[in-house]
């Protein structure tokens, strides 16, 4: 019940209500501009290589089941897509339009909003069946 209204209040905080219906389509590509500056920029590029390195050192690491690959977990994809969706849909959309269309993958950037069922779908298709892609 916490982590609902912590959830709610932080949503709020970073995009209340009232401008969903208000954002015109400039600001939607401003703040999409600026998203991808700042994933690019040399500081984040340095956090994601020593997160990598990290992983692939072994020092940073989800340990599955014996035997199992962690992606084939039901109930790990089903945590980890209701994590990512606890994000306002608009928020989520943007950072994965900024991820994945890092990749090459663009049919996020269609400068409409989708719902948390499309999302959902991406979420499994390009993050969870693609590791590599992120």
């Amino acid at each position: 019940e916490q982590s609902e209204a912590f959830k709610s209040w932080l949503n709020h905080l970073f995009h209340p209500a009232a401008e969903i219906d208000t954002v015109s389509e400039e600001q939607r590509s401003a703040e999409l501009n600026a998203a991808m500056k700042l994933f690019n920029s040399r500081r984040m590029s340095a956090i994601r290589f020593a997160i990598e390195r990290e992983v692939t050192e072994g020092r940073l690491a989800i340990t599955p089941r014996a035997g199992r690959n962690i992606l084939d977990e039901v109930y790990f994809q089903d945590q980890l897509s209701t994590l990512l969706l606890s994000y306002t849909p608009r928020w989520l959309q943007m950072g994965l339009d900024v991820v994945l269309g890092h990749q090459g993958y663009h049919r996020l950037q269609q400068h409409q909003d989708l719902s948390k069922e499309e999302l959902k779908k991406i979420i499994l298709e390009q993050i969870l069946s693609k590791p590599s892609a992120v």
